[in-house]
């Protein structure tokens, strides 16, 4: 997490390339990343981010540039796969035998 000068806290990322400046982390930036390795931010590290950028428009009118996240997909940086975390009565594990 950053703090800011008005004393607000943001989730905020560090580069090897640049260990001394901060990035912080928009709403839909986070969300992409804890889709992608869960949402312990710690087990981001080492991971293997893209920037890149991309216009937008907002609701007023105005329109402006952006940073968004693509998330590499290089050895040993792939997402987590995504399947049911909660299994019950109602959703059981699959299971390992195939029926033929």
């Amino acid at each position: 997490m950053a703090e800011f000068k008005d004393g607000s806290k943001k989730a905020a990322l560090t580069f090897s390339e640049y260990p001394d400046k901060e990035w912080s982390v928009n709403k839909t930036n986070y969300d992409n990343l804890t889709d992608m390795y869960g949402s312990d931010p710690d087990k981001w590290v080492g991971k293997t981010l893209k920037l890149y950028s991309e216009r937008y428009k907002a609701k007023d009118g105005s329109s402006g540039w952006t940073v968004k996240v693509k998330v590499s997909m290089t050895r040993g940086n792939a997402p987590r796969p995504k399947s049911a975390e909660h299994y019950d009565e109602r959703n059981p594990p699959p299971e390992d035998d195939i029926p033929f």
